[in-house]
């Protein structure tokens, strides 16, 4: 998890950061709190689950603010 908020920090900063219009919080936070209220219930299979998912995350959004290209809608 650590290594996914490392990289989700840089892509942030770059202004690279997946969220929908519709959700309260970026997909990186919500599999943050996922992985925390595991960790609290002790869940280690949610907890995995959800670190997976944080690093896919905070992997695509670096990619994206590396790569230059353009969303399909954007002209």
């Amino acid at each position: 998890m650590a290594e996914a908020a490392k990289i989700h920090g840089e892509a942030k900063a770059g202004g690279f950061v997946w969220k929908q219009k519709k959700m309260k919080q970026n997909y990186f936070d919500t599999y943050s709190a996922q992985y925390d209220e595991a960790k609290k219930k002790g869940d280690a299979k949610k907890m995995e689950s959800a670190a997976e998912s944080a690093m896919r995350t905070a992997k695509g959004e670096m990619a994206q603010m590396t790569a230059d290209v353009k969303a399909a809608w954007e002209k």
